[in-house]
């Protein structure tokens, strides 16, 4: 170089771990980073081409699992065609062995938690945690999903729906339509790809907080090698943190293998008209998305999926109470009757909520006394 002579060393990338006085260190993007204790134990797996859920499950046999869970997998893959027509739940041992879930006589750690019907109790936290915050960082409200892991998804998005995601009203004539601001396709694929992804051994729940115009999905697990949250929106491969439990999903046709969950995820936000999700790396080995309530056109409707609902013509401070509701979420009756000033508690209850109560408009969102002071109501 420059007519001086230079010496090149050349070092080739190491795919796995490197040992340094006793401690291993893993190239990850562009540093250099020593494994902790549970990123140790994934590395040697890896490099045996299993995964922890691979592990033989303790102190769990086949007479555990839920018959309910099975059945739902294979009438799910026999009718989508992915299953043989002969698939049964009552050679239960053999359905297990194709899915290699059913080794030498014991059955692995992602079986339990696919059809055990408590999978928290074979892995800690294995389930999904749904907490209401609305406008602030006080829980209102919250819900434990903790049925077998293959039906958590859809489990979890029908208790949201019910429960937690109100609907905004659009009113012509006698007639009322209910709309809802977020994708129930996104928010369903976003939580199967979380329990397909997600890191057991840590003993984390996958957490579902819902605020007033957003929901903050996160889930404990690290990107593949070499990938950042970048390489989330554009094509990749699809690499699941736990291959076994992703064969499941795929056979029952819950999900594809071309790694297209996170484009479903993003065109369902984008068909009702809701911003882009945004997807965010916490402490390294947690992810988090957040998908965004669809934004109202100038008369309040949303451009989201329509239900319809029963011919009640609530009047004007009803319809205003409907409104209020269906933006902040889930409120008392403190809150409500310091929206209508002009009138006395008493005539709000009796006026305003009561109708609305009575003609299935509004419900209760909990599960306290008719009367306490402390009753929380949400539209239905």
């Amino acid at each position: 170089m420059d007519g001086k002579e230079c010496v090149t060393v050349r070092v080739e990338q190491q795919r796995f771990l490197v040992n340094l006085d006793g401690r291993f260190y893993v190239r990850s993007g562009s540093t250099t980073n020593m494994a902790d204790g549970h990123e140790l134990v994934d590395l040697i797996l890896e490099s045996r081409g299993i995964s922890w859920t691979d592990l033989p499950a303790k102190n769990v046999g086949l007479s555990d699992l839920s018959r309910e869970a099975v059945e739902y997998m294979v009438s799910k893959g026999i009718k989508c065609g992915r299953l043989f027509s002969g698939a049964s739940v009552d050679d239960l041992p053999g359905l297990l062995r194709h899915f290699d879930l059913y080794v030498d006589g014991e059955l692995t750690t992602a079986a339990a938690l696919l059809f055990h019907p408590e999978p928290h109790r074979v892995c800690p936290e294995a389930r999904i945690v749904i907490g209401y915050f609305g406008d602030g960082i006080r829980l209102l409200m919250e819900d434990y999903i903790e049925c077998p892991c293959i039906l958590q998804p859809e489990s979890a998005v029908n208790k949201l729906f019910d429960r937690y995601i109100p609907g905004v009203f659009e009113i012509q004539g006698v007639n009322r339509t209910l709309v809802f601001r977020y994708s129930e396709d996104a928010i369903r694929e976003a939580l199967t790809n979380c329990v397909i992804h997600s890191d057991y051994s840590h003993g984390l729940p996958i957490k579902v907080r819902v605020c007033s115009d957003r929901l903050e999905i996160t889930n404990k697990g690290r990107l593949p090698r070499g990938w950042d949250v970048d390489s989330l929106t554009k094509k990749h491969e699809s690499l699941p943190k736990n291959k076994r439990m992703a064969d499941v999903f795929h056979d029952a046709g819950l999900i594809e293998r071309w790694g297209a969950g996170i484009g479903i995820i993003v065109e369902g936000c984008k068909k009702i008209g809701a911003p882009a999700p945004k997807f965010e790396m916490l402490h390294d080995d947690t992810i988090m998305l957040t998908i965004y309530a669809a934004r109202l056109r100038s008369d309040g409707e949303s451009v989201a999926g329509r239900k319809p609902a029963p011919d009640f013509v609530p009047d004007d401070r009803q319809r205003r109470l409907v409104s209020i509701m269906a933006e902040k979420g889930p409120m008392g009756m403190r809150e409500i009757a310091a929206e209508f000033p002009e009138i006395n508690r008493d005539s709000v209850r009796r006026y305003v909520l009561a109708p609305l109560l009575k003609n299935a408009w509004v419900a209760p969102a909990d599960d306290r006394p008719p009367r306490s002071k402390n009753r929380m109501y949400r539209v239905n």
